[in-house]
């Protein structure tokens, strides 16, 4: 069974809307969490600006139980493309307190560092655990150089110091992005981390950044603020002792006191969010939307941290699902509240509800994330708008590929 909850009792309530409480006390008032994604709406600064504000002010008073930016980056020099947001000492907090203010759910702030996964055109110099080049077909990235222990430990730094500013900002919490190949990813996978020193070398050694990340948090800020992590599910196939180690991954996090683990999957490499809906995935006698419930599975009877659940849910049915069957405590959703961010309130309301209107696939592998990703961008700044900004038709997949490159690239 998963965490204990402050669930209602009433049988007639959805399992969508009953509340939830994390271990630090912070009360999610629904199970629908508005997961991260890359607004892309920085000033050069890399500032978060008036459209944030906006923007999660709609999705706040669309009824979501709680909210998760997009990646704010730990370091002005490094980003994944232009208009990410950075938080460092250095940075004015009236800005961070602006977007915090706009929300009246609780907002955690998704805390990220790119390590290689940053576009030859925005980094030509990247960091990463082990020299190994991103390989992409679709965009060019630079070989990175390795970390030396002096950087890692500095790295440390920085995520605590964002946390400890993230909370002076009044953001409910924090979110660390240790999936999706970025930095903190990079040093998990033995795929990308081949070191042999102590940041390596064993799964051990390959979770001590995350480790040590995560407790310096905690020396950082109060008890009541959340700290959640990012974690990327095993890849299909994955052997015993890779599943072993994925477990013992979650033990440990367990252990520091994370307050939410939020399962995901995909790398730039390897992408498993886009294209085509996932196929039902049977999971305790029940046929799934997720994508990852086999995983999710696991990781309940690993541990009693609460689950967040992302990836491939596309109808009410398949939500409600994940939270009947005690597969997660959440269900995080991206793309689908872009196009309706009163999704949660509706819901609740008992209103009609489409399933997603997504773009159609354009059949061609390479360029398939991009093109979804750039469509998606632009369906967000119309939702960041201005009240009474004139709406835009959706770019052609054709023009969505030709945006994504140019924005990576140049």
């Amino acid at each position: 069974m998963g965490p204990v909850s402050s669930v209602s009792s009433s049988s007639t309530l959805d399992p969508l809307l009953a509340p939830v409480t994390l271990p630090c006390g912070l009360v999610l008032a629904n199970r629908v969490l508005k997961s991260a994604t890359s607004e892309l709406l920085a000033t050069d600064h890399r500032l978060p600006t008036a459209a944030h504000a906006r923007l999660y002010a709609r999705w706040a008073e669309g009824g979501s139980g709680a909210l998760v930016t997009g990646n704010v980056m730990v370091d002005d020099f490094r980003r994944v493309a232009r208009g990410d947001v950075a938080l460092t000492p250095r940075s004015p907090l009236a800005p961070f307190r602006a977007w915090a203010a706009a929300s009246r759910a609780p907002l955690l702030m998704q805390l990220s560092h790119p390590g290689r996964q940053t576009p030859r055109g925005i980094d030509p110099a990247p960091v990463a655990p082990s020299p190994l080049r991103v390989r992409r077909g679709w965009v060019v990235f630079a070989e990175p150089r390795a970390l030396i222990e002096e950087e890692i430990l500095g790295i440390v730094m920085a995520f605590a110091d964002g946390a400890a500013l993230a909370h002076e900002a009044a953001f409910a919490g924090v979110q660390l992005h240790a999936a999706h190949g970025y930095l903190l990813h990079q040093f998990l996978s033995p795929r990308t981390n081949r070191r042999t020193d102590g940041w390596g070398g064993s799964a051990a050694g390959r979770r001590r950044l995350l480790e040590s990340v995560v407790r310096a948090i905690r020396a950082r800020v109060p008890a009541g603020f959340a700290v959640s992590v990012k974690l990327n599910v095993p890849q299909p196939g994955a052997s015993r002792d890779e599943l072993d180690e994925w477990c013992d991954l979650l033990r440990s996090l367990s252990g520091e006191g994370v307050d939410l683990l939020e399962l995901s999957g995909g790398t730039y490499e390897r992408d498993v969010l886009f294209g085509k809906p996932a196929e039902g995935i049977r999971t305790l006698g029940v046929r799934h939307e997720a994508r990852f419930a086999a995983e999710a599975a696991i990781a309940r009877r690993t541990v009693s941290i609460p689950l967040a659940l992302t990836g491939g849910i596309r109808s009410v049915r398949g939500a409600r699902r994940v939270i009947e069957s005690d597969l997660a405590d959440v269900v995080g959703l991206a793309r689908w509240l872009i196009l309706e961010p009163t999704l949660p309130d509706r819901i609740g309301r008992g209103l009609p509800i489409a399933a997603p209107d997504l773009p159609r696939p354009l059949g061609l592998r390479a360029a398939e994330a991009p093109a979804e990703l750039a469509w998606f961008e632009d369906r967000l700044r119309a939702l960041a708008a201005p009240p009474g900004a004139r709406p835009t038709a959706p770019p052609s997949r054709a023009r969505a590929v030709a945006d994504a490159v140019r924005k990576l690239v140049w």
